[in-house]
């Protein structure tokens, strides 16, 4: 489950592993996307000044690997994984879902920006294997499935549906017919590849967090103005 504090939200299943660092931002946090707000949230998290290195996310489903000494920007990536000590990777969402990955005994983590694309695609199964070729065994492996839109929220065309149905099968908690309307709970897609990929039940935590349904807490691409849009955050790391 997902608890408050400080306007950051945290995993139960991450937040006891010795030294992570590790959260998602909300709307009273500030829009993400300017890096003011993005280092208060980080401060919120821990005193010691950890640089911010995301990807550029461009919905695909690739995977870098990065160090201390990457760029604070990794062109053409949705994803990243690292096996160095006190830099956070960071992962910008508003309706897409944003997963946490960390192997507590390699100390490996990685960060996935999983929209609809990028999971139709496999991304979250491709960052796990970026880890397991670092040393991270799946068995040992912990995710957290931060906010995001859920399917209560989330109708699609047909033709998107199609996609889902050839890549994940008829998992009507992934994609289900309603009367003429389509739903789709990307986030369940997304576990579902963890599970395939061997990571344990017990070591996936996946509340129901829709950011539609909960605008007031959380930015909506699909809900929310020109006017009041913004982005969340999530970040990981070792210190």
């Amino acid at each position: 489950m997902l608890i408050s504090t400080n306007d950051v939200y945290q995993s139960t299943l991450l937040s006891g592993i010795p030294g992570l660092v590790h959260g998602y931002s909300t709307r009273s946090s500030g829009d993400a996307r300017e890096a003011g707000n993005a280092r208060a949230i980080v401060r919120r998290l821990t005193d010691k000044d950890m640089p911010l290195v995301r990807g550029q996310q461009i919905h695909g489903n690739a995977i870098a690997v990065v160090d201390a000494s990457s760029p604070r920007s990794i062109s053409g990536v949705d994803g990243l994984v690292s096996q160095s000590a006190d830099i956070l990777l960071e992962v910008h969402v508003a309706d897409c879902v944003p997963v946490l990955l960390v192997d507590p005994e390699a100390r490996i983590v990685s960060v996935v920006h999983a929209g609809w694309k990028g999971t139709v695609s496999h991304i979250t199964r491709n960052a796990l294997n970026r880890m397991i070729d670092l040393g991270a065994i799946p068995s040992r492996i912990r995710a957290s499935i931060g906010p995001h839109i859920g399917r209560c929220c989330y109708t699609v065309p047909e033709e998107r549906a199609t996609q889902f149905l050839l890549a994940f099968g008829s998992d009507s908690n992934i994609i289900a017919k309603e009367g003429n309307t389509w739903r789709l709970d990307v986030g369940s897609a997304n576990r579902s590849e963890l599970l395939q990929a061997g990571v344990t039940p017990d070591h996936i935590d996946s509340p129901v967090v829709c950011t539609s349904c909960q605008v007031d807490t959380f930015y909506s691409y699909r809900k929310d103005s020109s006017e009041t849009f913004g982005e969340i955050i999530g970040v990981i790391g070792f210190t």
